[in-house]
């Protein structure tokens, strides 16, 4: 029977709250805690996470763990970014090449058109993508959706799976997230239109209907297409301000956020009871560098005096 793989998630103290900097924006959200004033467990740290997966049976890689939601936006952003240039640079300024030769330029044409729809299509779909698994993070385990009363005056009652599975992505942007954030409905906001656009543009593709063929191409070639693919970072951004963090739970959904200019922050707990059960790895080189022999042999034997404790309480 196949083992199950394992992996050794872990949470690294990479500085105190003020001090605290990234170096790459796809990366996790870091766990600031700062309750130097606490009578018993006085700390200012910043916790990141970090995991490690085996590549062969000698090599193991170590990484601070990259947020799936930053990764799905920077795949949009880069293909984005490269559409954008290919529209400006080589679309619009076609030069007349192939006065001679039509075969020749239409080849050459079908390369550059090509390459710019990939482009564009990755930007939509992984832009598409980012938004659904933002407003899955955002749902809480013990939340509960009760419709508006529908055409046979039915409210219905969905928790948070049923969300999941069943509401469309509309509907948990514009009804479900303004109850979880507790602010107005994004509908009302300006770039709501450009979501609609961008939804239209995924589901055209990920549902092509044989009568449209490829004439949904042209909306490609309009230029607010590049605004329209911006406005999951907008909507993401709109949220991030009306967003309060009150208790550590919500705290520890905020690390699933991405960090995007204008939801550049993270929240800091102030009551150190979230972290008190974390067991300390000994072993790790940045941790014995900070100790003397004397407090790590004190560490080792408080920590082979817990092992014995539970292994009695285990048996």
């Amino acid at each position: 029977m196949k083992k199950k793989s394992t992996n050794a998630k872990s949470m690294v103290i990479v500085s105190d709250v003020d001090n605290y900097d990234f170096k790459d924006n796809r990366v996790l959200k870091p766990l600031l805690l700062n309750c130097s004033e606490h009578p018993e467990y006085p700390m200012n740290h910043a916790f990141q996470h970090s995991d490690s997966v085996k590549l062969t049976k000698k090599k193991t890689l170590e990484y601070f763990v990259p947020n799936n939601i930053s990764l799905l936006l920077s795949n949009s952003r880069t293909a984005l970014n490269d559409a954008e240039k290919m529209y400006k640079e080589f679309l619009l300024e076609q030069q007349d090449e192939f006065k001679e030769d039509k075969i020749d330029e239409l080849w050459h044409n079908c390369f550059l058109v090509s390459n710019y729809i990939e482009k564009i299509q990755t930007s939509i779909v992984f832009s598409y993508t980012a938004l659904e698994a933002f407003a899955n993070i955002s749902i809480p385990d013990d939340f509960v959706y009760i419709s508006q009363r529908n055409n046979k005056g039915i409210k219905e009652q969905f928790e948070r799976q049923a969300i999941e599975r069943w509401l469309s992505l509309k509907d948990k942007l514009d009804s479900v997230l303004p109850q979880i954030y507790d602010c107005n409905t994004i509908s009302k906001q300006n770039f709501w239109s450009q979501f609609l656009q961008l939804e239209d543009y995924r589901n055209k593709i990920i549902h092509q209907k044989a009568i449209e063929s490829t004439s949904f191409f042209y909306e490609y070639f309009k230029p607010s297409i590049f605004k329209v693919l911006r406005v999951a970072e907008n909507i993401i951004c709109y949220f991030h301000d009306v967003n309060k963090v009150n208790t550590s739970e919500q705290a520890q959904a905020n690390l699933m956020w991405p960090w995007l200019p204008g939801a550049m922050t993270a929240p800091v707990l102030r009551n150190p009871e979230s972290i008190l059960d974390w067991k300390v790895d000994h072993n790790q080189p940045s941790f014995k560098k900070r100790f003397s022999d004397r407090q790590l042999a004190e560490f080792d034997k408080l920590s082979n005096q817990n092992s014995q404790i539970n292994k009695l309480h285990n048996e």
